[in-house]
């Protein structure tokens, strides 16, 4: 990204962050990345994506704006405890993507793999 101009960065189509192995935020649409310190923004951490944490809501971008948008979230490693029944915790996961108000995607019980969409952070 360093090598892009301004009018690129401003629009970045299919912007994603990821930590391999853990998860990622892929934004849906062009996003203007323009002065955004991502790493002090985006935090992916094992079963959990915080993204503007700590910032008041004041702060932030109006929803739409900056990484304040719709976008994908996978989570990796979201697996059952030991003894939890895998259709039990699938639905547990599924409730709790709605409890969060964002979007059921999928969740694969084999693979830990946990998707939900969000409007905004």
């Amino acid at each position: 990204m360093a090598a892009m101009g301004a009018a690129a960065l401003a629009a970045l189509p299919a912007f994603a962050v990821a930590r391999r192995g853990v998860g990622a935020v892929r934004w849906e649409g062009g996003v203007d990345v323009r002065g955004l310190d991502l790493d002090a923004l985006v935090a992916i951490e094992d079963r959990a994506v915080a993204v503007y944490e700590g910032v008041a809501e004041e702060e932030k971008p109006p929803r739409g704006r900056g990484l304040n948008r719709p976008a994908l979230v996978t989570l990796e490693g979201v697996t059952p405890p030991v003894g939890v029944d895998g259709a039990k915790f699938a639905a547990k996961v599924e409730r709790r993507t709605r409890k969060m108000g964002a979007e059921f995607v999928g969740y694969d019980v084999e693979r830990g793999v946990w998707r939900f969409r969000t409007q905004h952070f």
